[in-house]
């Protein structure tokens, strides 16, 4: 294209390298430059579909993201009485501190200091991927999300938030829904997420056309 470099001054501007743009550039003799956009939004570092399973473990996560965000979607547990929830860096102690808000019919609310992932200890719906074996029909599966900020800092605690729902097979109680923040009680990088099974002998499976998935975010 053409530009100048100065009044009546014509100049020609070469195209630039495929995925660049055009921009404003006050150091170029035009006053133009093709450029490179800086990476950004959701990179997907790893998808998994789950069969039969008892624990789910992403691991290797590089640090070079601002945050994790994990999204699930159609998990069904293969009988009743189990519990699976989430570990960070397989931290198994008494580090993770969040307070929630969620129910089904009833709405209750609470805080607690855990060994895992979950916001009122002890209670069935505590478990961030289910408890008991899931309906049949699809919007009643386990799904959520959960996101993580400034992960892979070694000098601060880890903050977040979780959204998810599933189906429960305790008496009174049908589709459960829950929202809750949490601080992650560690300076240490995040390296690992472990989806771990902490009650009873079911396994977890994705049904069909469904992932668990694991992204960055720049």
């Amino acid at each position: 294209m053409y530009a100048a470099t100065a009044a009546s001054t014509p100049a020609r501007l070469a195209v630039g390298t495929n995925g660049q743009v055009l921009t404003a550039d006050s150091t170029a003799a035009t006053g133009l430059a093709y450029t490179t956009i800086s990476s950004g939004g959701m990179t997907l570092i790893e998808e998994k579909t789950l069969s039969a399973l008892s624990s789910v473990q992403f691991a290797s996560i590089p640090g070079t993201y601002k945050q994790l965000m994990l999204v699930w979607h159609g998990i069904r547990h293969s009988t009743t009485g189990s519990q699976f929830v989430l570990r960070i860096n397989n931290d198994t102690a008494a580090n993770y501190k969040s307070t929630g808000l969620g129910g089904g019919a009833t709405i209750v609310a609470g805080n607690a200091t855990t060994t895992s992932l979950s916001f009122l200890p002890g209670a069935e719906y505590s478990y961030m991927f289910g408890y008991g074996v899931s309906n049949t029909a699809i919007e009643t599966d386990a799904k959520g999300i959960l996101i993580i900020d400034d992960y892979a800092s070694t000098t601060k605690l880890k903050t977040g938030w979780a959204n998810y729902s599933y189906y429960s097979m305790q008496p009174g109680l049908t589709e459960q829904a829950f929202l809750h923040n949490f601080t992650y009680n560690s300076t240490s990088a995040i390296t690992t997420l472990d989806i771990v099974r902490i009650g009873g002998s079911a396994t977890i499976s994705n049904i069909t056309n469904t992932t668990i998935r694991l992204y960055g975010i720049s």
